[in-house]
């Protein structure tokens, strides 16, 4: 197995040299068509589903296509993820706005996986990664899917104030409105409670201001006050 990892890490390696490289030139060059072909060679090198599939269905359909069996190979996910971010730039070169804007969900879908993963490259920046794709994707509603686990990252990365943010994203979708979000937000907020005030404010939400989005969120959902109390502990401890 740390074989297999060692032999991903040195091709993720060579990927990202060919990357900065031959890849970086004939798009300076406006060579975009041989651009992409040579991205597409690098897709089978990694043994990776095809670009057209992987960055063309919806993210959860894209993440299925990477799993061998019922495991996923964070090593993977980090070479798809720069894959299909290097993609997105060459076709918005390309006016091609809708293809740009699939493969860079997938990729930060990707990316955040990943980072669950507890994946790791010298040649991929991932916090890097994925705050630039977080960016790029600003200006467009992305999946509920991405915004839980883009959450769930700032959740650990102590951005709390972020995570906070998102959480109302969600809540402000009438998407969002299914049975898990208000049971997910109190976990969420009990979460913080068990925070030491230092760590609060160092994710820029003090305690007073943890206490009062509980006692928001509570007063939201009426039926978390007078039961969901174990499910809520269940929620947050899977958050963690």
């Amino acid at each position: 197995m740390f074989e297999r990892k060692d032999y991903l890490l040195t091709m993720i390696t060579q990927m990202t040299e060919a990357i900065a490289t031959r890849i970086l030139k004939l798009r300076k060059e406006k060579k975009h068509a041989e651009a992409l072909a040579e991205l597409g060679e690098l897709y089978g090198r990694m043994q990776l589903p095809p670009s057209k599939l992987l960055g063309s269905v919806p993210e959860e359909d894209a993440l299925r296509m990477m799993m061998t069996g019922a495991s996923l190979s964070g090593e993977k996910l980090l070479a798809a993820g720069k894959l299909l971010r290097e993609e997105a730039d060459i076709y918005e070169e390309m006016s091609g706005e809708r293809e740009a804007y699939q493969r860079r969900v997938n990729a930060l879908y990707f990316y955040l996986t990943a980072a669950e993963l507890g994946a790791e490259s010298d040649d991929v920046s991932l916090h890097a990664e994925i705050a630039y794709l977080n960016h790029r994707l600003k200006a467009y509603r992305q999946p509920a899917t991405v915004l839980y686990k883009l959450m769930e990252y700032c959740t650990a990365a102590g951005s709390y104030d972020e995570a906070e943010n998102l959480l109302y994203e969600l809540k402000g979708r009438e998407s969002s409105g299914d049975g898990e979000l208000p049971e997910w937000g109190l976990a969420f907020y009990r979460r913080l409670l068990a925070c030491s005030d230092e760590k609060l404010q160092a994710g820029k939400l003090p305690r007073d201001e943890v206490e009062s989005g509980l006692r928001e969120w509570q007063a939201a959902w009426p039926r978390l006050s007078a039961g969901g109390t174990a499910a809520a502990a269940e929620g947050a401890e899977s958050a963690g």
